[in-house]
């Protein structure tokens, strides 16, 4: 049975059971099953008109872009990502956070909550996540800091989705028949909010997460490496600590203020002093853990990976995990400075150093602005979820289904913030059904579109000063 289409101009927040309808569908279309796809356009499409029709009452600034477009409702226009560091940076420096929340409130369908004065910049981070509104930020080689808004329950059905959609994906490369079988009967029987419940109650498997950033931090990667380690039982990351977004900001830019000194004291300490013998804990915990046949789940930029398989040759001893054991790594492959690493190269060092298949390294694509992952298949293509629609737009900010352009993307799941939007990626699409089985719109090639910096989480970790 299937849901009824709401009247989009009457939804403030997605339909429950369009957006379970939307999952199943997904599901299907990760596990290679059969599908409908005109069924699955058309609930996308009513989510979609649901979420612009609460972004052109409720956000004020998709409501100006709608206003100043003379845009009809079914127009739904798109905004440029760079509308999440679009205020003046002197409001850090000079600790006017009055100014920033009311900057952040234009992005937000609710004005932000701040409880108390913060203190710095990361306080403010925490003080807004106390009043319902949790920031997460990333930087490029400015050190402007983009901060993307997201309420409670936008964060909770992003984590749901997301996790349902990926599980099927992950299944198809790395898991047992017995596994890939069992998911399939239980989301196709049970339903996708069932599923996810009994996971997040399930005993923990008989894995180990190796986890190649700070244990805690507000950047998009550290953010996506505690989502994706949750299930695992044992959890190690390279820095116990936890990253400032002053020291990220300060990292990017240099040190301007006083407060960027201090916390770039602290990186000096726990990265240049420390970084030795953090690599070194963390490898012999992996070593232990292949010992005890736990089968290991390492994540990180392909800047972090580099480092670890560097450690690892210079013991002179690779890290045998046991079979099963996965590398998921996500983030782009040049650094700040310019600096490339070659992936074929990364991958066979990564296989001889932790004793993985190929077929067991699984690359993301995805960013801070964006509800779910597009995973790499093994021929190459990042494949967009049917959750989202994404398409490539040229200079005028036409859209195309196909071709070379801007990677832009509609996601109904962003039901809190703008999520109608133009990244600074250039992409080449394709739409057709891959050699590896999957159909529908994928990405083959991915860059910094002209006059766009390096940014995002990958370049932020390959600058570190390790």
């Amino acid at each position: 049975m299937t849901a009824t289409l709401p009247s989009p101009a009457t939804r403030a927040a997605p339909n429950p059971a369009l957006v379970d309808e939307l999952v199943s569908l997904t599901q299907r279309w990760a596990g290679g099953q059969a599908y409908d796809d005109d069924r699955l356009v058309t609930v996308r499409t009513a989510l979609i008109d649901a979420t612009a029709a609460h972004a052109s009452a409720q956000i004020p600034i998709y409501r100006r872009l709608v206003t100043e477009l003379g845009a009809g409702h079914g127009d739904r226009p798109l905004l440029d990502c760079d509308v999440f560091k679009a205020y003046d940076p002197r409001w850090i420096d000079d600790g006017d956070w009055r100014s920033m929340t009311g900057w952040l409130a234009g992005l937000h369908d609710r004005p932000p909550l701040l409880g108390r004065r913060p203190s710095d910049l990361d306080d403010w981070l925490a003080v807004l996540e106390h009043g319902g509104t949790r920031a997460v930020c990333s930087s490029g080689s400015s050190g402007m800091l983009s901060f993307v808004p997201r309420s409670a329950q936008e964060w909770e059905l992003a984590r749901f989705v997301g996790t349902a959609a990926l599980a099927p994906l992950i299944a198809r490369r790395v898991g047992r028949r017995s596994e890939r079988v069992a998911l399939r009967a239980a989301t196709a029987t049970l339903g996708p909010r069932r599923v996810d419940a009994l996971t997040q109650r399930a005993p923990r498997r008989r894995e180990a997460a190796f986890v190649l950033d700070f244990a805690d931090g507000r950047t998009g990667n550290q953010v996506i490496g505690r989502e994706l380690a949750r299930a695992v039982g044992v959890r190690h990351y390279l820095y116990p600590g936890t990253l400032s977004a002053v020291g990220v900001r300060a990292l990017a830019r240099g040190p301007r203020t006083a407060a960027d000194v201090a916390a770039l004291r602290l990186l000096q300490d726990e990265l240049v002093d420390g970084a030795d013998a953090h690599m070194t804990r963390l490898v012999a915990a992996m070593r232990a853990g292949a010992s005890s046949a736990r089968r290991a789940f390492v994540f990180g930029t392909p800047h972090q990976l580099l480092q670890l398989v560097t450690a690892i040759e210079r013991s002179g001893q690779p890290v045998l995990t046991p079979r099963g054991s996965v590398v998921f790594f996500g983030g782009g492959w040049k650094n700040f400075d310019g600096g490339t690493i070659q992936r074929d190269q990364l991958i066979a060092r990564v296989c001889s150093a932790l004793g993985v298949r190929p077929e067991f390294v699984l690359e993301g694509y995805s960013m801070t602005e964006l509800n779910t992952m597009l995973l790499r298949c093994e021929d190459g293509r990042f494949h967009i979820p049917p959750l989202i629609e994404g398409f490539v737009v040229d200079p005028s900010l036409r859209e195309s289904p196909t071709g070379t352009g801007r990677f832009g993307f509609r996601d109904p799941l962003a039901t809190s913030r703008p999520g109608f939007l133009v990244t600074g990626d250039a992409v080449t699409l394709v739409d057709d059904t891959c050699p590896c089985g999957l159909t529908g719109a994928a990405i083959t090639a991915i860059a910094r579109a002209g006059r766009h910096e390096v940014k995002g989480c990958a370049g932020i970790a390959a600058s570190l000063p390790v």
